[in-house]
């Protein structure tokens, strides 16, 4: 599919034929104009659609689904969560451009219909990527009003604050991510050389994840992890093997909005260079085995480490003012 096709797609969809979150951007092209985060998203899905046929189609026919609600928060959330997925794979095909890689997109494996979003596939190694952006909307508007926040789950913080409005933990959300890509990887897990790797799209309050994958006493990755099955037992989610995060929801939403970028980028879908700021980090599950380091490379991912500075770090309260 060629650029122009793309286009075409996209003002004969539903798109510029209901009303859509995204019309307002898309529709320029009705005028011979581009907007840019329109232009971004195009330039992706051309890029995708060199090295994965088809993929393009697919992921303008899931945009255009999404449509008919005015102002539906949960349906801008749901493009946000397709604009993430377009950013992390078109990162790992502009880094394996001249590499002798396989993608697989949506792959199944077995009986089961649980799949990744994408598998990067060599001889040495197979590694599924699970891409999740969180519901965050009305979670910010909280945390732009509330004087306290708890960003850590243990008993008793709230009644600290003695009736104050306070925003509680966004934690919720990263251990229903993890027990989803868990549940995608398994079959996957039981294949030679196979990795597991959930990749969260985040904002720029990046301590949020951190503070519930690390977070003490309760943290997912802890051993008093908050996750429990049925019978009470600590959820250890062996097939995912590590949690990338990245702070780039702030940049989609500056983009939609009109607004200015952070951070020197230069469009919705730009990465960044490897040594850029903010940190692209890892989260090693205990259980799980480590990375290669082509694909830490490939996606510019730092070990979490504290020296990382305030926002990578577990926060117990944050006092506002």
């Amino acid at each position: 599919m060629k650029k122009q096709e793309i286009i075409h797609q996209i003002l004969s969809s539903n798109i510029c034929k209901e009303w859509h979150w995204f019309k307002y951007h898309f529709d320029f092209y009705k005028s011979g104009l581009e907007h840019p985060f329109a232009r971004a998203i195009i330039e992706a899905l051309y890029n995708i659609e060199l090295r994965i046929n088809g993929v393009a189609k697919v992921l303008i026919d899931r945009i255009a689904s999404i449509n008919g609600k005015e102002k539906y928060l949960p349906h801008y959330e749901q493009l946000l969560q397709i604009c993430s997925e377009i950013y992390v794979l078109n990162q790992a095909v502009n880094y394996f451009t001249q590499q002798e890689v396989e993608f697989l997109y949506e792959p199944s494996l077995g009986v089961s219909n649980k799949n990744p979003e994408f598998i990067i596939k060599n001889n040495n190694y197979s590694v599924g990527i699970e891409v999740k952006q969180p519901s965050l909307i009305n979670h910010m508007q909280q945390r732009n009003q509330n004087p306290y926040q708890i960003a850590t789950r243990a008993m008793g913080k709230k009644d600290i604050f003695q009736g104050g409005k306070v925003t509680l933990p966004r934690d919720n959300p990263v251990k229903d991510f993890l027990i989803s890509a868990d549940e995608k990887f398994s079959s996957f897990k039981k294949t030679n050389n196979f990795f597991g790797v959930l990749f969260i799209i985040w904002d720029d309050f990046i301590y949020e994840p951190i503070s519930a994958l690390i977070g003490k006493p309760y943290g997912l990755f802890l051993e008093g992890s908050f996750a429990k099955d049925k019978n009470g037992h600590k959820l250890d989610f062996e097939n995912v093997d590590a949690v990338f995060i990245d702070r780039q929801l702030t940049q989609f939403l500056n983009a939609a909005a009109d607004r200015p970028l952070l951070y020197g980028k230069s469009h919705a879908m730009d990465y960044g260079s490897e040594k850029d700021f903010p940190f692209k980090v890892k989260l090693q599950n205990p259980r799980g085995s480590d990375i290669p380091r082509e694909i830490m490379n490939c996606y510019h991912i730092v070990d979490w480490a504290p020296e990382l500075g305030a926002e990578y770090n577990p926060n117990d309260f944050i006092f506002w003012f």
